[in-house]
């Protein structure tokens, strides 16, 4: 296996030449995932190589080139990466990789060579074993890790050459940042595939490069690579060049007129005569021309977005759900031949619900890691097309925002496709699932699975999708009938055991909830799923409630979340909205509509009954073509405000501090529970906004206006607004207080002293906009439509 585990390194470094640019960041996980991404890695390479035609000459070219010249042109390719303005600091402290640690590395697989023509990696190919390729991979990835000294940043590298490889492999010529001509027998860069890639690659793999020194330093390094393959004498070695750089998808390969005759030898220790090379059958490189079946430029290959769908619906149609995974490797580089922004997301968001539809459907968890992996490349691409667009900041967060919830909603149903079946007690009413400690440790195994598939996502604001699904334990509680899932102590130990586990996701045909682990404790808690009748209801109403011990929980330290899925698709959310029954009285609450899963999100720290029903009020004053129009409907379909008894909204009302602080405490579901203040001679305690008010008051959200008045019924000020709405969602964890850029309007002077802090954080974070083009208007009255589209900002924040 020496040449072999020397092989799987040395290609590794080659892909390390583009991918450690992009990689700035590392995040803890087992050492079994270093093992897995290496073994993926080796396959990709393994299935290329059987696939050329002549696997074993194909293998014994690549085995030559990496034991002669390649690493000479390997480690100048490195000297060349690390020399722009602190990437050599910035790969040491990240990453642990240096020229010394490199070249260390590169000594280590010297050490494997045999000598003897015959190597591991030929045998492999030839007749190799499952077992054999799992030792390999296993041997290499502990090496990788003592090497690079951090297991977190060696698994991160791996990830990020696996899908910096796989989009290499996926895309056409056009992305090829090499090209050999048949013709002449040389290699060049090919500047355009090059420039293309490098695009490519940020948005897939992230943290774009902003220094033109890094960018230059990056083409200098394949141009040193060119360099270095061209000046090889040895035969053998210039064709394993080239059949390497082809496995690993960087080279396009120019086919020679049919009647030339091609200067590249052949596989042979002794070259022949170069005229009889281009006919010979044997010849690796021949069957691994742009033009054959093997090659991502293949008639077959999709080519635009439109061609994704339909391979996808071609594949579920046909039951070959384990072709999706390498459908969606065409999906990133598809995606960025879409010039229209607004195209471009619609088309993910078709892929992505057509895929979910079918995750269920998907029994090995690998496949449906592949498949969200594949998934999570492409909205790194749309996201970051999103942030390159010149429109208003409030424009670009806004489809971020409402991408993260898109990307939350496909990891909860990615956890519900792998949920963990307990054993089943049921009678004509009711279906008991007790959970053991044995089905908690299958289904923490999975979901760290499933979670390691998104992993590839690297945009900070996607990345807030993670939070909010976290590391759900899923558990199939499947029964059209009260559900109760029960875990005693032996489950809960095990779930207290990891502290990474997030939540226990508990999976019924019509809904499913996922309970904070915070919630469990004690030697026993239940979990109750109960359908419920509501005529018209758009989902399937469900009461649902959390029993620890003996004892009802009425109010959670942390919100739970509810998924109702709905019974068909809607066309628009500010039609429907997410009502809670409790105590006979039936109210609107915020709910997040994910149209990947077709269902409603909704966090809540006080359990009863929910469902999604229609919500038709209109506002007589509210025209459909004003800005606010459709900002005004979702905020009153999200229960935070309503219109006036005569039908109007008033859009151009001043809103007073007590209302604000009233929608603030609705839209954060702070609780005002025992809250009380003194403070005010303004507020007493029966006023109808006294809670509201004590509460931000003790929270630090809110001030008076003087020691002894808080002047509740006074209009608020778009200063004052930012302030409380920033306060607001640094408490809820959605915004930072710290690293605040300049503001830039005209009446920056203006802007209290006190607030300028507040409204530089709610324009950075696209809550709030200026009024026109140049002035943010601090001391004007917040109007309710302003107020209204602030509200819906922050909701989805």
């Amino acid at each position: 296996m020496k040449n072999l585990k020397r092989f799987i390194s040395l290609s590794v470094v080659v892909a390390f030449l583009i991918s450690s640019v992009f990689a700035f960041g590392g995040t803890i996980t087992p050492s079994q995932t270093c093992i897995d991404k290496a073994k993926g890695f080796l396959q990709e390479l393994i299935a290329y190589v059987k696939n050329s035609g002549s696997a074993t000459q194909t293998a014994e070219v690549i085995s030559k080139f990496v034991s002669g010249s390649g690493r000479t042109a390997l480690i100048n390719a490195f000297n060349q990466i690390s020399s722009g303005p602190g990437a050599a600091q910035r790969l040491k402290d990240t990453l642990g990789l240096d020229l010394a640690t490199v070249s260390s590395l590169l000594d280590w697989m010297a050490s494997y060579q045999d000598g003897t023509g015959k190597n591991w990696f030929v045998n492999l190919v030839t007749f190799g074993t499952d077992a054999d390729l799992s030792d390999a991979a296993t041997d290499f990835a502990t090496k990788y890790v003592n090497t690079v000294g951090d297991v977190s940043k060696a698994e991160y590298q791996l990830t990020k050459v696996n899908a910096a490889i796989t989009v290499f492999k996926a895309t056409g010529t056009e992305y090829k940042p090499l090209q050999y001509s048949e013709s002449t027998g040389l290699f060049s860069v090919n500047t355009t595939g090059l420039n293309n890639l490098i695009t490519l690659l940020v948005g897939v793999l992230g943290n774009p490069i902003e220094d033109p020194q890094n960018i230059n330093n990056i083409k200098a390094a394949f141009q040193t690579i060119v360099d270095s393959v061209n000046s090889i004498t040895n035969s053998t070695e210039k064709l394993g060049a080239k059949a390497l750089l082809q496995a690993l998808g960087l080279l396009y390969v120019e086919s020679a007129p049919s009647t030339g005759v091609g200067t590249v030898p052949s596989t042979g220790g002794t070259p022949a005569p170069s005229t009889s090379q281009p006919t010979q059958p044997s010849q690796p490189t021949q069957p691994t021309q742009p033009t054959q079946p093997s090659q991502p430029t293949q008639p077959t290959q999709p080519t635009t977005p439109s061609d994704v769908s339909k391979k996808l619906d071609e594949v579920i149609a046909q039951g070959k759900l384990d072709q999706i995974d390498d459908v969606l490797k065409a999906l990133p580089s598809v995606l960025t031949t879409e010039k229209d922004i607004n195209k471009e997301v619609s088309s993910l968001k078709e892929v992505t619900e057509k895929v979910a539809t079918v995750l269920d459907k998907i029994s090995n968890v690998s496949e449906v890691k592949s498949v969200i992996n594949g998934l999570a490349n492409a909205i790194n691409i749309v996201a970051s097309n999103i942030q390159k667009q010149s429109t208003p900041t409030v424009e670009k967060t806004l489809q971020l925002e409402n991408l993260k919830f898109e990307t939350a909603g496909l990891l909860l149903r990615a956890y519900e496709a792998v949920a963990v079946t307990p054993q089943k007690t049921e009678d004509a009413n009711k279906a008991t699932f007790k959970v053991s400690a044995n089905d908690i440790s299958s289904a923490i195994s999975k979901a760290s699975e499933v979670l390691s598939g998104v992993q590839a996502v690297t945009n900070s604001a996607i990345k807030k999708s993670l939070n909010l699904a976290g590391v759900s334990v899923a558990i199939n509680a499947s029964a059209n009938k009260d559900t109760s899932v029960v875990l005693e102590k032996d489950a809960i130990d095990k779930i207290k055991s990891d502290s990474k586990v997030t939540n226990i996701l508990v999976v019924t045909p019509v809904a499913s909830v996922a309970v904070p682990t915070s919630v469990i404790s004690g030697d026993k808690v239940e979990i109750k799923v109960t359908p419920k009748q509501v005529s018209s209801a758009l989902s399937q109403a469900v009461d649902v409630n959390v029993i620890v011990g003996d004892k009802v929980q009425e109010k959670l330290d942390k919100a739970v979340i509810l998924i109702l899925k709905l019974k068909s698709k809607i066309a628009d959310e500010s039609k429907v909205a997410v009502y809670r029954i409790s105590d006979d009285k039936t109210e609107i609450v915020p709910g997040i509509y994910v149209s990947t899963t077709n269902s409603f999100l909704v966090e809540r720290k006080s359990l009863s009954t929910y469902y999604v029903g229609d919500y038709n009020k209109t506002y007589s004053d509210v025209d459909s073509k004003a800005w606010y129009y459709k900002n005004v409907q979702l905020i009153s379909a999200k229960g935070i405000t309503d219109g006036y008894p005569d039908g109007t909204f008033r859009p151009n009302n001043n809103v007073t501090r007590a209302e604000f602080a009233k929608m603030i405490v609705e839209t954060f579901q702070f609780d005002t529970a025992g809250q009380i203040v003194s403070k005010f001679e303004d507020v007493k305690e029966s006023d109808w906004f006294y809670s509201y008010v004590a509460t931000l008051y003790n929270m630090g959200i809110i001030n008076g206006r003087s020691e002894t008045k808080f002047a509740p019924n006074e209009p608020v000020t778009r200063e004052e607004m930012a302030k409380m709405i920033s306060l607001a969602l640094s408490k809820a964890g959605k915004v930072s207080l710290s690293a605040i850029p300049t503001l830039s309007f005209k009446d920056d002077s203006s802007i209290s002293a006190w607030a300028k802090k507040y409204v530089a954080v709610v324009v950075e974070n696209g809550i709030m906009e200026g009024r026109g083009s140049s002035i943010f208007a601090p001391k004007a009255n917040a109007t309710r439509a302003e107020v209204a589209t602030v509200i819906v900002r922050a909701l989805v924040k």
